[in-house]
């Protein structure tokens, strides 16, 4: 248990939850100095989980069973084919090649290959 975290195990108004409270906002004070004082950023590591649309036949099963409860539908005839996929929030136009994605949110988006391989590495499950 973090004792500068006002959230632990400590009644509202006691002595030591004031204290806590405190601690938790000077901790925040100094971090936000920081911030204004910094000009440089890196992006927070996050996990996404996405997959990438090739044209193919089991590529198209393996989006329907990745991304359950959403309409995937693609014209195979064309090997260059895109891809629509119709969730909740609209219709979403996945391009040949292109990665659909779908990050903690649960929000769909798509992502261009050489944007998506700047910005995600793969992650091995042991």
């Amino acid at each position: 248990m973090c004792p500068y975290y006002p959230h632990t195990v400590r009644p509202l108004g006691s002595p030591e939850r004031e204290k806590a409270d405190e601690a938790w906002a000077k901790a925040v004070e100094t971090v936000d100095k920081a911030l204004d004082m910094t000009t440089e950023f890196r992006l927070k590591p996050t996990f996404i989980d996405a997959i990438r649309w090739d044209g193919t036949q089991d590529r198209l099963e393996a989006i329907r069973e990745f991304f359950f409860g959403v309409s995937v539908v693609a014209d195979l005839a064309d090997p260059l084919c895109s891809l629509t996929v119709v969730d909740a929030e609209g219709t979403l136009v996945v391009e040949h090649g292109e990665w659909l994605e779908c990050g903690r949110t649960g929000k769909l988006q798509t992502r261009d290959p050489d944007v998506f391989r700047r910005m995600y590495e793969p992650v091995f499950s042991v």
